[in-house]
């Protein structure tokens, strides 16, 4: 199969990840709303979410480069799913942080392994490929918001999301796979 499949790969993954941060404003207030929290208790949330999904990139990205991408990819896309399944059955803030901190984890890593997918096998025209899976990050968030922002119930949401991601991702990850190093 052509390598063509891992930006398809990776585009699919940016789809997913851009939730966690280019819905937050439409899913804040229904997330407000099932836990009767405030908008500071909720905001909370996000700067966890910038905290582990940026750290976890680095780990992340440390075992795709020295132990290939699917490994980690399916615990990570099984993370960021878990993220969203359980931050909707939450029934406390705290809950929600750590549901919500777990999924970052699992967005971070497999932001680094989509954008990876397509720097490593793609060294001859780099830029086009990393904007077309990063295409992804902003498409996801396009296609989701309407539908967030008519939904009565983040619970709904979250349990709706965690499982598509949860039955598309994990196998998506299970093809990737980076060249050889002397491809790249």
């Amino acid at each position: 199969m052509s390598r063509d499949k891992y930006i398809v790969i990776g585009l699919i993954v940016m789809l997913f990840n851009s939730l966690y941060q280019y819905s937050w404003n439409a899913l804040e207030p229904l997330i407000q709303e099932v836990l009767k929290s405030g908008i500071v208790h909720v905001e909370v949330a996000f700067s966890l979410f910038t905290l582990f999904s940026t750290t976890f990139q680095i780990v992340g990205g440390h075992i795709a480069d020295s132990r290939g991408p699917k490994k980690i990819g399916l615990v990570s896309s099984i993370l960021s799913s878990l993220g969203f399944l359980g931050s909707s059955y939450s029934t406390s803030i705290l809950w929600f942080y750590f549901f919500w901190s777990i999924g970052s984890i699992g967005e971070g890593i497999l932001y680094g392994i989509a954008s990876n997918l397509a720097i490593k096998w793609y060294k001859e025209r780099r830029g086009l490929a990393t904007g077309i899976v990063s295409l992804g990050f902003g498409l996801g968030a396009t296609i989701a918001n309407p539908l967030i922002l008519k939904a009565n119930s983040f619970r709904e949401v979250g349990l709706a999301i965690g499982l598509v991601e949860l039955a598309i991702l994990p196998v998506l990850l299970y093809l990737s796979d980076y060249p050889s190093r002397d491809v790249y």
